[in-house]
């Protein structure tokens, strides 16, 4: 729960709101991506999320060689750093009041597109399009609409970033299901003091070193 929480939070902190051109103490104009530098500022926060993750590897040795109190306090110790954390940075925060939800537009698209094509229309190509405020009026249809093309554009790219979720279930089995079997299976075998529970904390190492490092894309010479 808090990745998704954070996340927005450390976007609104981006000053980059609209592409502009800024000139460098050289005299080269470049011009500054929003886009691109909340990609910037994301992979690095990822980045350190799996840096933490990393944590894992020296509690499955504190479990193992102290026992499970110490493996308990080591994060339990950044956890309540958290809170002043929280509260020195709370003025210095950029916080944007919150817009509303849209979910009830996301329903009225939906509600014009299974209208007018129906079920069978579902994963067929022009889809989305009937969706469209503007086919709709081209249509004949008098009804006031809050939204614009865009927005059923940002519904169709929203639908088609959640098929991810699609394979949750083949990935738990594996990661989570099979994994734990193994973990059981492991603590009754010889380890040669290694913990048993070792591999499954190696994931965030291997992200870390397995991609390249994130960089600043933030700016394109002009």
């Amino acid at each position: 729960m808090f990745k998704p929480n954070i996340s927005p939070t450390i976007m609104d902190q981006s000053p980059h709101k609209v592409a502009h051109v800024i000139t460098e103490p050289s005299g080269e104009k470049v011009i500054v991506d929003p886009a691109e530098s909340l990609n910037s500022v994301m992979l690095w926060f990822y980045l350190l999320i799996n840096i933490g993750g990393a944590f894992g590897i020296p509690t499955s040795y504190l479990a193992k060689l102290v026992g499970f109190w110490a493996a308990y306090l080591l994060p339990g110790i950044i956890y309540f750093l958290l809170p002043a954390l929280l509260w020195w940075l709370n003025k210095r925060l950029v916080k944007q009041p919150p817009g509303g939800s849209d979910l009830g537009n996301v329903f009225r698209v939906l509600g014009d597109i299974l209208t007018h094509g129906g079920i069978k229309s579902i994963g067929r190509k022009g889809f989305w399009e009937a969706g469209k405020p503007s086919v709709r009026i081209a249509a004949g249809s008098t009804k006031h609409y809050e939204y614009d093309d865009d927005f059923v554009h940002d519904v169709r790219r929203t639908f088609q970033a959640c098929g991810i979720f699609c394979f949750f279930p083949i990935f738990y089995i594996n990661d989570g299901g099979l994994g734990a079997a193994a973990n059981a299976l492991s603590a009754s075998m010889t380890t040669k003091g290694m913990p048993n529970d070792l591999f499954d904390n190696l994931n965030p190492i291997a992200i870390v070193f397995g991609k390249p490092p994130p960089d600043s894309p933030t700016r394109e010479n002009s």
